[in-house]
């Protein structure tokens, strides 16, 4: 698998007006990159979890890391606090090293 730089994306992203779809899912946007009329910068654990036929991930070397953070409607349920508490309690050990 080759590996490519940000400045490399930039620069390719520069020149591909033809590549200008918005999708409204997940399984839209790796559907138009399968067909070779979308690009998409994504989270890693979509190339792990989603892989399609067509569809190449591709690591950018330079790029930060980013933050995936939990989400929900403002109205609290038990069931969310107890996802919650897991989440916090998975990521505790990991913010520590």
């Amino acid at each position: 698998m080759q590996n490519v730089t940000l400045r490399q994306l930039e620069a390719f992203l520069a020149v591909a007006e033809e590549l200008h779809f918005e999708a409204p899912t997940l399984d839209a946007e790796l559907h138009l990159v399968s067909r070779g009329v979308g690009l998409s910068v994504t989270s890693e654990a979509v190339g792990l979890w989603y892989r399609r036929p067509g569809v190449t991930f591709v690591p950018i070397l330079d790029l930060p890391p980013c933050s995936v953070v939990l989400a929900w409607w403002p109205q609290d349920t038990g069931r969310v606090a107890d996802l919650a508490a897991v989440a916090h309690e998975v990521r505790a050990p990991m913010a520590e090293s």
